[in-house]
């Protein structure tokens, strides 16, 4: 069986792909995993590019079978939408304005109407990105008093009301994973900047994916992350495994 989703959104997307193809390949599974970013990945910026059809991407996927990524550069919309036949198409706000529920819209949906009409039979999800860690220094961070628990909240409280007005019926929920991960204390999910991803933050946000989309349970996955404890790699996909049950399609 073969699966095909492209995420558009940025490194909470791009994380989320990390590790999806080679999770499959430990389960005899086929996953063809594409990402699209543009130099601003807000809403806003995806549909001003995707309207007038903009060579403003870069495009990275994995060719079929595959765990090498191809990068093209200069890219449309509409030609990334076109390269495969694509189950799934994620869209993600950017990280620092996911909270705003304003910033959604018009755009969500301008980006919506665009995919159903160069791809009709692709499913629309959204991904959900995580909070800044404790520490980062980020200027963004100060909208939530430099709370990692308010930014959880308040993102998660976005996803709720812009799922429910777009119609968008699937979250990849990289947010409520991380929350659960984070309060377990067992890795830090960051990098030393306390927004991008660690390796241990690309495995959990690959491992949810990996389950919702394909059913999968990760817990009983195979495959070892590299230079990572495996009772931590486990304890990982544990939580995943927690969060993508009640999420799995």
């Amino acid at each position: 069986m073969q699966l095909k989703i492209l995420f558009m959104g940025d490194h909470c997307s791009v994380s989320a792909q990390s590790y999806l193809v080679k999770l499959a390949k430990s389960d005899d599974f086929s996953i063809i995993a594409g990402n699209i970013t543009l130099e601003d990945n807000s809403l806003e910026a995806h549909a001003s590019a995707i309207s007038s059809d903009s060579p403003s991407y870069r495009f990275e996927f994995n060719e079929y079978g595959s765990v090498r990524t191809t990068v093209c550069e200069n890219f449309t919309f509409s030609k990334a939408a076109d390269w495969f036949d694509w189950d799934y198409i994620a869209i993600q706000q950017a990280q620092s304005l996911a909270e705003d529920k304003e910033s959604y819209f018009p755009y969500i949906n301008i980006i919506i109407d665009k995919i159903k009409s160069l791809s009709p039979r692709t499913e629309i999800i959204i991904t959900e990105p995580w909070a800044y860690e404790q520490d980062c220094m980020n200027e963004d961070f100060g909208k939530y008093g430099r709370d990692t628990d308010e930014m959880t909240r308040k993102i998660r409280e976005a996803m709720i009301d812009v799922t429910s007005q777009s119609g968008i019926k699937i979250v990849l929920p990289l947010g409520e994973a991380w929350d659960k991960e984070r309060k377990k204390g067992i890795c830090r999910l960051t990098s030393d900047d306390g927004l991008h991803a660690s390796r241990c933050g690309d495995f959990l946000s690959g491992a949810v994916c990996y389950e919702i989309l394909t059913g999968n349970n990760i817990a009983k996955n195979k495959y070892r992350l590299p230079f990572v404890n495996a009772d931590i790699a486990a304890e990982i996909k544990h939580t995943a495994h927690e969060i993508a049950e009640k999420y799995r399609l």
